[in-house]
């Protein structure tokens, strides 16, 4: 799929990841703010719990200021405090709110943490460098002062810990029991070792007697005897002097750490001052934080209503009027103070004041002052719309976060600067809807205030404008309403929820529509509502629901709008799957549409969705980076497990609207996903096709059939960053796994989430990249290394990569930073599909020094993705062959001991001597039926791939492999071999070798015959001057005996062109044991390979690869004796495995 130049033109609804109100002037960090969620109950001892809060962020700036080198530090922080709360009782004045609330925060602290224990921690969905959602803090720990230095040690440096991941996209430093992809333990140096990073190893137990092998090992640190650790905050941050972050001298980059992996082995401290913050260098002066206290307050809003002449065009004017109509009647909550402003060529108040909705004849008032036509000038004064609604603001109190709902169809570009500085002047937000117009501008001014930003195209059949723009309009007035909501607040609850949204195209003739949704046991009254365009007849004949439990309800009452109608059925009450039906009547190609919208229950958790995005598309400019699709699917704090959550991308095309889905995962791969079963499902967004066009993002979650949970709170038993207390360090890694007695199902349920439409320019030729690979993973037998891994897409993490390219190096910074430089072992070009199982296995006899293996996947045009999390090897040497100098002894000292007599030791001397005779002969007799049998066998290349293998074989192999040529004088000279492919030999067993021939072969490599007439070499087609590595000898190319071959595939690790190598090169089988018989090609079989069965690549592994070895050249004038190679491979024997000869 192509990779296109982004150039983003409209501007997408985005519930940002970053701190958007967190602010960094000269070192300090201000506007921090610490929300305690509005259901903890005001404790008698409020003033002391507030002090040890104020004090434990005085420590994170103190801690932060020393492990930044001075640079940074905390100056101001505020604190909002739930409305119930008194705050005399505690002590302290409340400051003004300008529109603060608790989803916004930066630390949330709760009643229930989530998923973990009372535990302090950091959600993080993003990757490394990125900021993440929040910090979740239990409120208990501010309660207990002891408990909680006994448990975290320091509470300043833990919430250091958190911010550190929260501000700089940093990521733990320890491992996780039983984690796949972040262990608790490593083998290092062919050592076990606790996976952390510190300036000198950690002192402490291992629990249990627990042997560190295992993967749940728990590892506890000595309090006492660790006084020389320093590093890390993000490893074991309560050890009384760890105060500092791992730079690039006390850092690791091996051991599996989530940093590690997700940051490519870069030390923490290299990320933290990579941050924008630290873009620049300043001299920061510390000073003590100060606080701010808040408490909630109800939303103020008005709405600007662009009444110029632009407005009159089509039916715009009467559907902005149906629009704010149902929005004010039926979806602003009670409490919400709204005021009214229509502009053109200048700005009129329509209401002198924000009135308070509180009850639904105030709400009709209000509807009332909206006009009946617009004006019939075609200027319009931006600037004059917004200096009017901060009067209103402030006729009744201040402007200061109050928010401003501007529907307009463009706005001058002298406007935007004089408004934006007024509003930014006054504290206001500004979130705007584009009604069929030019957007040029809007997004900007949205983005820079705090504000969103929707459009709504036009579209119209004739003169009349299509029915989907009032739903858009509707869509679009929610998003808006739920982005600017104070949780906390009692209106906050009585937020509308979409549940089920339908378009039923127009028939040709009468038709009977069939559509079910599903309600839960979180949701109050809900509302079915059927929208249809008639002006002389009805849209429908029969509208009828068919409950969970088969009870029918019939009947509708229709609600006129100007030729619009609005349909529907007594409020619905119980949870369960409903069917819908309507008869439906063909109404001039308008379309009908179903909406189904719910309220959650006060006394039960909600079940909540969110869709959001990796980064501000409306930065993005003609920038070619990703942009992440996610998913936030939640039962109160605690994640939904297991749902099932898909994107709908539809576009028009042709006249033609098409639809693709992209299916969210949650599989904490890293990329993009970061842990699983958090509740948070991701995707890369690829746009389906080229030119610029506008992408509309529907966000559907349900149940998946029942399959979906959540985490029982009475049974928690997590903890998020590793404490005192390791028995707790349980979650979470790659993925939080929930025992099936902790799981709470949810039941059915569905929710629908919708962002503004994203206008791409995706005319460009670059293209998406392979995902990178995260859980590389290794395993070694001997000298056979198996890799393991899942498959990354080929465009990020769809489809599948064309190929992948493995290599090693002796350097792991090297082999990260210059992949090009490691040496290759295999380039193949079989990937299966993302995330299915992969597997390489190969053999390696590179000794005694550790390697370091990456692999890197690519496209078919040859883009390749990051490199992989790096996995180590180390193979100890087998014994050197050596011949012993001694004088045996003419008494063995074992027959003196004995007082064995003269004759009976000359007995076993003898029997010695005839073994040895009758030995030789058996060799002698081998050798010679060798030669016999081989003489005019054709030469068979050796294997030189190894084998990959997920739900079968892969079968891997270089795009155009080179060809072996036999160099000789025989009629063969100079014919091509052809390569051995996986696929190929997947029918033949691996060749077992049995001692006899093991002998013949070991005496064919030291014998002193090797420049005899039976002796042929094999050299290169490419090797002008093969004779020079024997001179004076000639190749016999009849022999089966050889010493070798060349070779020179530039993708594989082989020395350079005209180098030789052993005869055991990549892909020969090792030899065993085992007895053998012949194979008609010269292969030898073992006695129970069935030659009449066919093999099948599932059921036979192919012969691993084996690194060649540069083989000396020997000449005919200084022979090695025949009994010195016999001596050699007796003493081999002995001192290593005779698989390894």
């Amino acid at each position: 799929m192509l990779f296109y130049g982004v150039s983003v033109l409209f501007y997408l609804n985005i519930l940002k990841v970053v701190a958007t109100g967190v602010r960094f002037v000269d070192g300090g960090y201000d506007n921090i703010l610490v929300a305690i969620h509005d259901q903890i109950k005001q404790p008698r001892d409020c003033n002391d719990v507030l002090n040890t809060l104020e004090a434990s962020f005085h420590n994170l700036s103190t801690s932060l200021y020393r492990a930044s080198d001075n640079r940074a530090f905390l100056r101001s922080v505020t604190i909002l405090l739930p409305r119930s709360w008194n705050l005399p009782a505690c002590n302290r004045r409340l400051g003004r709110n300008y529109g603060e609330s608790y989803s916004k925060a930066d630390f949330r602290v709760v009643q229930n943490p989530g998923v973990l224990l009372d535990s302090v921690f950091t959600q993080q969905s993003a990757g490394c460098g990125q900021n993440g959602d929040y910090v979740n803090i239990p409120f208990k720990i501010f309660g207990g002062k002891s408990e909680s230095n006994e448990r975290y040690g320091n509470l300043g440096k833990t919430l250091l810990h958190e911010w550190a991941k929260y501000r700089y996209g940093v990521f733990d430093e320890f491992g996780y029991p039983n984690d796949p992809l972040y262990p608790a333990w490593f083998r290092d140096n062919d050592q076990v070792s606790h996976t952390g990073c510190s300036n000198v190893p950690v002192v402490g137990t291992i629990l249990n007697g627990c042997d560190p092998k295992n993967r749940d090992c728990q590892f506890k640190p000595s309090m006492e005897n660790n006084s020389d650790v320093r590093t890390s905050l993000m490893y074991m941050h309560f050890l009384p002097n760890a105060t500092e972050f791992c730079d690039s001298t006390t850092h690791k980059d091996l051991p599996p750490t989530k940093h590690n992996i997700l940051c490519q082995g870069r030390s923490t401290k290299d990320v933290i001052f990579s941050h924008p913050d630290f873009s620049t260098s300043f001299d920061s002066v510390f000073t003590n934080v100060s606080f701010t206290y808040k408490q909630p307050r109800s939303g103020r809003y008005v709405l600007a209503l662009d009444s110029s002449s632009s407005m009159e065009e089509k039916e715009n004017w009467k559907f902005v009027r149906v629009g704010l109509r149902r929005f004010l009647l039926r979806d602003m909550p009670n409490g919400t103070e709204v005021g009214l402003v229509s502009f053109s060529t200048k700005a009129s108040a329509l209401t002198n004041a924000a009135i308070p909705l509180s009850n639904e004849v105030v709400r009709e008032q209000v509807i009332s002052k909206i006009p009946d036509f617009p004006d019939s000038k075609p200027e319009k004064c931006f600037y004059c719309a917004v200096e009017e609604a901060i009067k209103i603001f402030e006729s009744s109190g201040t402007a200061l976060g109050n928010t401003i709902i501007v529907i307009t169809t463009g706005i001058n570009d002298s406007d935007i600067s004089s408004a934006l500085v007024l509003a930014k002047s006054k504290r206001v937000k500004i979130s705007i809807i584009s009604y069929a117009g030019n957007p040029e501008g809007l997004g900007y001014i949205a983005s820079e205030t705090g504000g969103i930003y929707s459009v709504i195209p036009e579209k119209s059949i004739g003169s009349r404008s299509h029915l989907s723009m009032l739903i858009q309009l509707g869509d679009s007035l929610l998003r808006i309403l739920n982005h600017h909501q104070i949780e906390g607040t009692e209106e906050a609850g009585f937020n509308p929820i979409l549940i089920h949204e339908a378009e039923y195209p127009g028939p040709e003739t009468r038709r009977i529509v069939n559509g079910t949704f599903s309600t839960d046991h979180s949701l109050g009254e809900t509302t079915f509502s059927l929208y249809f365009y008639s002006r002389d007849k009805p849209g429908i004949r029969r509208l009828w629901l068919t409950a969970p439990d088969g009870t029918v309800s019939e009947g509708r009452t229709e609600e006129p709008m100007a030729s619009l109608y609005f349909s529907s059925i007594k409020p619905i009450t119980m949870a369960g799957t409903w069917r819908y039906s309507f008869e439906q009547e063909p109404i001039e190609y308008q379309s009908h549409y179903v909406k189904v919208t719910s309220r959650r229950k006060q006394s039960t958790p909600p079940i909540t969705s969110q869709l959001r995005f990796s980064n501000d598309v409306t930065s993005m400019g003609n920038s070619n980076t990703p942009v992440v699709i996610y998913a936030v699917v939640k039962y109160g704090e605690m994640p939904i497990i297991d749902a099932s959550a898909y994107v709908t991308v539809s576009y028009e095309e042709s006249n033609h609207t098409k639809e693709e889905y992209v299916q969210l995962l949650d599989n904490g791969k890293g990329d993009p996903d970061i842990t699983a079963n958090d509740g948070i499902y991701s995707r890369y967004f690829i746009p389906p096709t080229g030119g610029e066009k506008d992408y509309k993002l529907t966000l559907f979650v349900s149940d998946n059939s029942g399959k979906a949970y959540s985490i029982r709170t009475q049974v928690r038993r997590f903890a998020r960053a590793l404490t005192v207390e390791p028995e707790l360090s349980m979650c979470c890694g790659s993925i939080i796994s929930v025992p099936q007695e902790m799981r709470e199902y949810i039941g059915s349920f569905q929710r629908m989430t919708e962002a503004a439409p994203l206008r791409i320019d995706a005319s460009g030729k670059d293209e998406y990249p392979p995902s990178r690979i995260t859980d590389l993973r290794v395993e070694v037998d001997g000298n056979t290394v198996s890799l393991t891994w899942s498959a990354p897409g080929g465009d990020f993490d769809s489809g599948k990569a064309y190929s992948y390219e493995i290599r090693y190096s002796t350097s792991s910074s090297d082999l990260r930073s210059n992949f090009q430089s490691g040496m290759p072992i295999s380039i193949y070009d079989s990937p299966l599909d993302y995330e299915s199982p992969s597997y390489f296995e190969f053999s390696f006899d590179k000794y005694d020094d550790i390697f370091y293996f990456a692999i890197c996947a690519f496209d078919a045009n040859g883009q390749h993705g990051d490199v992989s999390n790096l996995v180590s090897v180390y193979i100890p040497a087998p014994p050197t062959t050596t011949t012993s100098t001694e004088t045996p002894s003419t008494i063995a000292p074992a027959a003196q001991a004995q007082g064995l007599s003269f004759a009976a030791m000359s007995g076993i001397a003898a029997g010695a001597f005839l073994a040895l005779v009758l030995i030789i002969l058996a060799c002698c007799s081998v050798i010679y039926k060798r030669k016999r049998t081989n003489k005019d066998s054709a030469y068979k290349s050796p294997n030189l791939y190894g084998k990959s293998v997920s739900s079968g074989i892969i079968n891997p192999s270089l795009k155009e492999p080179e060809k072996l040529l036999r160099a000789g004088n025989d009629e063969n000279d100079g014919k091509s071999l052809s390569v051995i492919y996986a696929e190929n030999m997947a029918s033949n067993p691996p060749v077992h070798w049995s001692a006899s021939q093991l002998l013949a072969e070991h005496e064919r490599r030291q014998s002193p015959f090797i420049g005899h007439q039976n002796y042929r070499a094999y050299e290169g087609n490419n090797n002008p001057n093969a004779q020079q590595y024997y001179p004076g000898l000639t190749p016999d190319t009849n022999s089966s005996v050889y010493n070798g071959y060349y070779h020179n595939a530039p993708t594989l690790p082989f020395p350079s062109q005209g180098e030789r190598y052993s005869p055991y090169a990549r892909g020969s089988s090792p030899p065993s044991d085992s007895v053998h018989s012949g194979n008609s090609d010269g292969r030898m079989l073992p006695n129970d390979y069935d030659t009449s069965v066919e093999y099948s690549q599932n059921s036979v592994k192919v012969p691993p690869p084996t690194l060649p070895k540069p083989v000396r050249p020997v000449t005919a004038q200084q022979p090695p004796t025949l009994q010195g190679s016999f001596t050699s491979l007796v003493s081999d024997k002995k001192k290593r495995n005779i698989t390894q000869v």
